[in-house]
Parts: structure tokens; sequence; C-alpha cells
């Protein structure tokens, strides 16, 4: 069984300490420091709530630290198809799955002065490296990094990587807590452009028979420096393991997402 190790190391002339084999713990909690109004905080097993100002104002639904350590429906999801020899291999990053077919080290690396994480998973079967990094902004807001790197072996790849239960503007946290099922209802995503998603609510919620509108919403875009086909609903993911994904450009009644479909051809040793 690999050790759990900590130390500190250099990333791009930036200090971060490091945990080697992080996920032989127990789920913990921690946090992502902000110079703005944005809060955020996640679970090392992948969970996450943030927002602006308040629970009021959240971008993931805002759960107690027991709920989170729990959650693998928020947050960020990754599947990957690799292509070797004409033979398929599915890889899921980050699973918590008791059945995994590969042997694979996971770190976690936090800044030093906290406002930056990474998780990284290393696949030494398929010798491939998958990673993530959350930060905040004070233009952009919360930003995902994430990045695949290639071993010694061409990496023919495609992914559905991206962003799970994103909430719209002006779902309260008590609504959240007490009637999440109700509030779906009201959810609408919307691809706006080539790059960006609109979350939104179609009305405000509310219990009396009156039209009431809510023209306030959350946004999500990506940058990549290849073609993407954006996913707004988390059915993206079975049909990307079944090989066929439906995609629309507006999901209704249901949690956003933004998933992004891609494929990549990494040569040895190539990062993307």
């Amino acid at each position: 069984m690999n050790n759990i190790n900590g130390e500190f190391v250099s990333i791009g002339g930036k200090d971060f300490y490091r945990i080697d084999n992080y996920d032989r713990l127990d789920p913990f909690l921690f946090t992502i420091a902000s110079s703005n109004d944005i809060w955020f905080y996640l679970s090392s097993n992948g969970g996450v709530t943030a927002g602006r100002q308040s629970a009021e104002y959240a971008y993931f639904p805002y759960l107690t630290e027991d709920r989170m350590c729990h959650s693998t429906d928020t947050g960020a999801k990754t599947l990957i198809k690799v292509n070797r020899n004409g033979a398929v291999q599915l890889w899921q990053p980050f699973t918590e799955s008791l059945i995994n077919p590969y042997e694979v080290e996971r770190s976690i690396f936090k800044s030093v002065l906290g406002d930056e994480v990474i998780f990284e998973e290393h696949n030494l079967t398929l010798d491939l490296t998958f990673g993530y990094h959350w930060q905040s902004c004070d233009k952009y807001g919360i930003v995902r990094t994430a990045y695949l790197q290639c071993g010694k072996q061409d990496t023919d790849a495609e992914l559905i990587d991206g962003i799970l239960n994103i909430l719209p503007y002006g779902i309260r946290s008590a609504f959240q807590l007490e009637w999440p099922c109700l509030g779906d209802a009201y959810k609408s995503s919307e691809i706006v452009g080539d790059h960006t998603a609109v979350f939104a609510l179609t009305s405000a919620i509310n219990d009396m028979p009156e039209p009431e509108e809510m023209l306030k919403c959350n946004i999500a875009w990506y940058d990549a420096d290849f073609d993407c086909d954006i996913c707004l609903s988390e059915k993206a993911l079975d049909g990307f393991v079944r090989g066929n994904i439906e995609k629309s450009d507006i999901n209704l009644g249901d949690r956003g997402c933004f998933l992004l479909n891609f494929k990549l051809l990494l040569k040895s040793g190539e990062r993307k």
C-alpha cells in the first residue's frame, strides 16, 4: 500500500503543499481563499459548494460538511475514452467506486497562499495523468482549468469534462435544502453563442398564481484551442459511455451542467 506523504513543491514558480495518496484518508474539508466576495468550500473527495457574498448567492447547492462529503453529483466530473491499437478503454478519474480496473495514484495540491487547489490522478496502467485546478478570480469568478498529459505512448482520447449541478440565480439556501426537486422544475440551461451557457429560472419561485420574471442568471463559458461541444445535461455522461450523446441547446426542468465533449491526440510526453 502506498504511503500518505506531504511536502512543499513549486509549480510554475508558485509554492504548494502536496499530499500524495490523500484518497487513503477520510474525506476532509478545506477552502479556497479569495480577494473578493467569492466563498468556496471543497471536500477532498471532490464535493464543492461555492458562491458570492453569502449562501443566498450560491453557484452550487449550499450543503453542510457531512452532505458535501457524500455528494458525487456536484462539481467536477470527467470521463475519458482512450483508443490505443484499436482497443477503447474507459477511465473515470477520481472515481469513488470500489471497483477500479486501473492502478492509480492521486495527489492534492494547495497553494501556500490558499488561493488555488489542484487535484491530480496518475493512471499507471494507461500511463496518463489528468488533473484540474480550482481558483477564484476578481474578473471571472470561479475558474476551473483541466489538463491531460500523455506518458511515453501516443494517445488518441475522447473526453467529456466539466461541472455538474450549477445553480441558476435566485434559489435561496433554505429552498435548496427543503424543496430541491421543486426548484429543479424552474431551472433552465441554455447555450448562448459558441462557448457560453446561461443558467436561469423560467420564473421567480413563488406559490402565488402571478407571473414574475427572473431577469438575472449565472453563466459559464470555456476557453480552449480546440473545438468542443457543450452538453447541458448529466445524461450526456451516460450517452458518452454508450457512444451516443444527445445534444440540445436548451435543457428545462433539470439540474444545470456545463460539460464539454471533445477529442485530443497527444504525442509522447505532450500535455493539453
